[in-house]
Order: structure tokens, then C-alpha cells, then sequence
């Protein structure tokens, strides 16, 4: 069995105050989801309400942390870039903030995760190819 004795058991993040949002909320959040692109008129005739009505509780949303952002999905493989998501099992866990904080200034990561069970942290990145991701995590040694 790996004895990891540097390692906390499990570290929960993030979190913050639950806020209360009622159905309307809700169905605008499912619709949003999938596409957030959607336009509030479309939205709006989904729900059977209004323009104005779909505006402001979206804008409540975002007032209220609950929607964080909106995004763009896009296929990398068209712009000659690779996506590869990495696993990171750390051997010296006590360096794990030096990483991360090096790790965050690549301009090549897209998103950092910590991570419940083996891998210490999740990286992912659009690269070159997977020659480039390897010129990447060689920088880590």
C-alpha cells in the first residue's frame, strides 16, 4: 500500500453561502446549460414569459454567484492544437502550492482542478502536440 504521510486525508473547496433561486430560476439554469448562448428572447418563449423577465433573473444569477461565466466550447483540432487532460501525482505534496502557482502561469493550461482520490491535482491543456505537453510537465522536474 502507498503511504502518502505529507498528504491531507481529503480537502473540500470552494462552497460559500447556499443562495436560494425558486423554479423560474432553475428551468433558466437547464436551458442555459447545454448552450449559453441561447438567446433570452428563445429563452424566454421556452418558459412562456418575458424578454425582460428572463434578463433580470439571469442577471441575479450572475449578481449572486451562481452563474460564473459563460462559455465557448471549441474544437482545438481545427486550430492545429491537441487537448489533454493530466493527472498529477505529486511526489513531494508539501511543493503542491509551488506547482500549481508555477503551473498556473503556462500560458498553455486551460483549467486546474484538485482532485479527490489518486491524482494530487488535474491539469488541462491545449498544446502543440503531445511532444509539447511533455516539454511541459518536464519543466516540473
Amino acid at each position: 500500500m502507498d503511504e502518502r504521510v505529507d498528504r491531507k486525508k481529503f480537502e473540500i473547496t470552494g462552497g460559500g453561502s447556499p443562495v436560494l433561486i425558486d423554479d423560474m430560476d432553475c428551468k433558466i439554469l437547464q436551458i442555459l446549460a447545454p448552450n449559453a448562448r441561447l438567446p433570452i428572447t428563445e429563452i424566454a418563449d421556452k418558459l412562456h414569459t418575458t424578454s425582460i423577465v428572463v434578463k433580470n433573473r439571469i442577471k441575479k444569477l450572475i449578481q449572486l454567484g451562481v452563474i460564473q461565466g459563460f462559455r465557448t466550447k471549441l474544437d482545438f483540432s481545427k486550430l492545429g492544437m491537441d487537448y489533454y487532460k493530466v493527472d498529477l501525482d505529486l511526489k513531494e505534496y508539501s511543493k503542491n502550492d509551488v506547482i500549481l502557482n508555477y503551473l498556473k502561469q503556462n500560458p498553455y493550461l486551460i483549467y486546474l482542478d484538485k482532485s479527490v482520490g489518486y491524482a494530487d491535482t488535474e491539469v488541462e491543456f491545449i498544446v502543440n502536440d503531445l511532444e509539447h505537453l511533455r516539454e511541459i510537465m518536464e519543466t516540473l522536474n
